[in-house]
């Protein structure tokens, strides 16, 4: 997802987290004067959100691994985390995705994230998901309304 986007979604409240690949989240969010609330996590990673009891909730949330909780953070439907905790790792996930049918939201991975024309940065559990479509709509309006720049 283009970063604009997922922070224009983050601050207008239609997402309820982000994360970013950034060593400084203060000096980052000051820059684009956003009004959200960093965590970090030291390895250049930061978690963002408007949501000062979701940021809190990062230290105490049980969690399997890292990415279930990046999946409950940043909003991705709950039945596309736990399809993505079975194959561990974005490669497998997007094979098994694909297996299902045509692939009408997934791009291309890399090594760390999902690249996809449609605003979502998570491998849907199914190419029919109805929670991922719903969202797909959501912030393609969002984005479009806002006026942020539309990868």
């Amino acid at each position: 997802m283009d970063l604009s986007c997922e922070l224009y979604l983050t601050v207008k409240g239609v997402k309820p987290g982000c994360v970013v690949r950034t060593w400084d989240p203060e000096a980052l969010l000051e820059s684009l004067g956003l009004p959200l609330i960093p965590y970090a996590l030291g390895d250049g990673v930061a978690f963002l959100s408007r949501d000062r009891r979701r940021v809190e909730a990062l230290q105490t949330r049980p969690a399997k691994n890292i990415h279930e909780l990046v999946g409950w953070f940043c909003g991705y439907p709950e039945c596309c985390v736990e399809e993505f905790l079975r194959h561990g790792a974005l490669l497998p996930a997007l094979k098994a995705y694909r297996g299902k049918g045509l692939d009408p939201y997934v791009l291309s991975v890399d090594a760390e994230s999902v690249r996809s024309p449609y605003h979502i940065n998570w491998i849907p559990c199914s190419p029919s998901c109805v929670r991922t479509a719903r969202l797909v709509r959501l912030y393609r309006d969002e984005c479009r309304c806002g006026g942020a720049r539309l990868g």
